[in-house]
This record gives C-alpha cells, structure tokens and sequence, in this order.
C-alpha cells in the first residue's frame, strides 16, 4: 500500500474542473407545442479572478450555453456576461459566495445534449459541463406534474412570489426540513388531491414515505411540500413523487422522480459514504490511521468524529471554518471517478491514483493509434521531475502504470 506519510508537505495543484454547477427543471407553458425549462447556475466566487476597485472587488465572466439535439445538431445558443461585486476581499475566497444566474427557454419535447461554459474574463479560462436534458411534453387538458425543485428559499417581490432553487440537489442532515416545489396542471374542477413522497437509497430500500393532501383549483397550481432531511442517514436518494385522486383507489394521476443527495455539515457535498471516503485515504493515510479510522466496533458517530480528526490534523488553515485540503481531495476523487472509471471506480485506477497525489499533469501525450504500439499516455509533471506512462493493456480503456508509482517516486526522488 502507498502512502503520503508526510502530508504536511503536500500542496495540492490547482484542479483543473469546473467550479460551477447548475440545474435545470421544466415545466408547461403558454404554447402547446413547447415546453418552459428553466436553468440555473451558480459560480463560485473562489473559481473568479476579482480585481481591487475603489468600490470593493468586481470580477466578470461570460457564459455560453449551447443545445444539440440527438443528431449533435446546434438548436439554440445563447451567451451573455456579468458582473458581479464584493465589498469585502473575504467575500471573493468565501466558498459560501456564489454568483447565480437564471435563464428561461421555450423548446420542443425531446432529449437535448446541454453544454454550458463560464469563461472568466479577466484569466480567459473557461470552464465547462455537459448534461443530457429531457424535456418532457405538457399536454393540454392532461392531468400533469412538472419536474420537483428543491427549494433554497421563496421570496416576496413586488408581490410576486419568486422560488430559487437550490442549485446542487446536496442537502445538509443539520437542516430539518427541506420544501420541494412543483406546479401541477389540473384540467378538472377543484378537488383535493393527495401527494405520496418515497424516497429509495443507493441500496433501493425505502428510506422515506409520506402522505400529504393538497387542495387543489382548476389549471396551475403552485405547490410546495415538506421533505423531513432528520429522517435519512448520509447517502444518495432516489425521490419518487405520485399524485393520487383524494380518495386513493386508482392508479397515480402524475408522477415524477430526481435525486439528491444528503451529506453531513463540514463534509464536501461529493462524500456520500463515509466509510467509502475512509477507504479512499489509501493514498494518503499511514497503515495505522486508516486501521484506527476503519475498526469494525466503531458506530457512525465515532467513526465521523475520528475522521473528522483525521482531517483537522491536516487543515492547513484552521482558524476558518473550510478545511481546504479536505475540499481538494475529494474535489480529485471526484473528478477521477467521472473521467477514469472502468471496471471500477476512478480513484481506485492507476491514472485516478496519480491525478488524486499530484493534481493536473503540466502536460499529457495521448497515443492512441500507434502503429504495432498499445494505446498509452505520458503525464508530465515538470516542477515535480516526474512522469508517468499508462498503457491500455486490454484496449478497453483499462490503462495501466507502465511503472508501479513507489518506483517512480524512489528513481525521481520525492
């Protein structure tokens, strides 16, 4: 097992990913033949370069947001920019800062390939995401749900109600009670309708069933439920919502499902498992520390409050209430996991196990078509005098260190 015994003097490279998110959620409109999606998205404010005014701190950046249907056709683009302000320079490193946007689109029902890039225009460097979005078909005079939000507040303006979701579906277990939003299209007469929430884990076992009545008028109606977060363990969920007749003798009116997420305050969002995230500090934690964080006798609580610790040692500003290392760790776990997955998760593959102690490679040389030659990449990490070779024994994406890692690191020198 390998191990960075001295992680005090790791310091991690910058990653190399985006540092927004967004979420989208679709409803019915005015026109029958188009549907309302809505996308929000929100920029951290450490991922942005702010300049020194005499007002505070401004920083601006461009957004581009691009549609293509399955035939990877452009539909529709758009692009815009914003400015946003800071009075404090502890506003511009807060990790609670962000910058949202919110942008509404009227398209025809179908799967969409969505990519959205934010491009800091001071630094020039973009970022980007990609998602497959389906936007579902309202029928006129069709009992209909639209798409479940996850409410981070509702707010009154000039007397018109206006919900703001929250972007990342991650709820925090300190929070009690968390308000999901949704609009219902209602052809008949008033009525009392009743709205069932189940909520399945990764394991598929019910976590969550509850039942609440709703009075409900002819056309749209905005309603907001109640989600207890007190009643999950950490993990990730999958939400079923079915809206039955009042009298709950035949099959569901509507129906609609979404994920989320809930993790414990003072952990990353990306950590859904402890014990995962205890196995996945095999590249950094000593035999005896990862022996100590894993006993079998320990309950949730204490296995948290000695991985907690775990991290504490290591904070390497401790007078704040983020514990950067630990954001940056899982921040490579999380990224090895979506680029370098195969059989089986990225941070447990060669490429995942490099990425995660050194961070972005300075350069890659991918050769994937070499005459009489395997395909194989070399990552160069200049300052460090390092590189590693990977080579796709199998030529199914499987690469494999040329070198085991101790080796590399003994040869070059730590």
């Amino acid at each position: 097992m390998f191990s960075l015994a001295q992680m005090e003097m790791w310091r991690p490279e910058p990653l190399d990913v985006p540092r927004f998110s967004f979420a989208s959620y679709s409803y019915a409109s005015d026109s029958a033949s188009h549907s309302r999606l809505e996308i929000y998205l929100a920029i951290d404010f450490p991922s942005l370069k702010f300049l020194k005014t005499s007002q505070g701190f401004t920083a601006t950046y461009e957004v581009q947001i691009s549609f293509f249907d399955s035939t990877n056709a452009l539909v529709f683009e758009k692009q815009w920019s914003n400015k946003v302000d800071a009075q404090q320079y502890e506003q511009t490193t807060s990790s609670n800062a962000r910058s949202i946007q919110h942008q509404t689109f009227y398209l025809l029902p179908q799967k969409y390939h969505v990519t959205i890039q934010v491009r800091d225009l001071e630094t020039r460097k973009p970022f980007r995401l990609q998602r497959e979005i389906t936007v579902p078909q309202f029928i006129p005079g069709v009992f209909s749900v639209s798409e479940v939000m996850f409410v981070e507040k509702i707010e009154m303006i000039e007397g018109v109600r206006r919900v703001v979701p929250k972007v990342s579906r991650a709820l925090s277990s300190a929070v009690e009670q968390q308000e999901l939003y949704c609009e219902l299209y209602n052809p008949s007469q008033d009525s009392e309708a009743v709205f069932l929430l189940r909520a399945l884990s990764s394991k598929n076992e019910e976590a969550y069933n509850d039942t609440i009545r709703r009075f409900i008028s002819t056309g749209k109606n905005e309603i907001v439920l109640p989600l207890k977060n007190n009643r999950f363990a950490m993990g990730e969920y999958q939400l079923e919502l079915n809206v039955y007749h009042s009298t709950f003798d035949e099959a569901p009116l509507a129906n609609r499902k979404t994920s989320f997420q809930i993790y414990w305050e003072g952990l990353p969002t990306s950590v859904g498992d402890i014990s995962e995230a205890i196995a996945q500090l095999v590249y950094i934690a000593t035999s005896d520390e990862l022996d100590s964080l894993q006993e079998k006798q320990l309950n949730p609580d204490e296995r948290r409050e000695r991985f907690m610790k775990f991290w504490k040692r290591r904070d390497i500003s401790p007078s704040t209430q983020r514990n950067e290392l630990m954001e940056e760790y899982y921040s490579r776990v999380s990224y090895a996991n979506k680029q370098f997955g195969h059989h089986s998760p990225g941070w447990r593959t060669d490429r995942g196990m490099v990425y995660i102690i050194f961070g972005v490679p300075d350069n890659v040389e991918r050769h994937p078509f070499e005459i009489d030659t395997k395909p194989f990449e070399i990552w160069f990490y200049y300052e460090q005098n390092r590189r590693f070779t990977f080579v796709d024994e199998t030529g199914f994406g499987d690469y494999r260190l040329t070198t085991p890692i101790y080796e590399v690191m003994r040869r070059e020198g730590r």
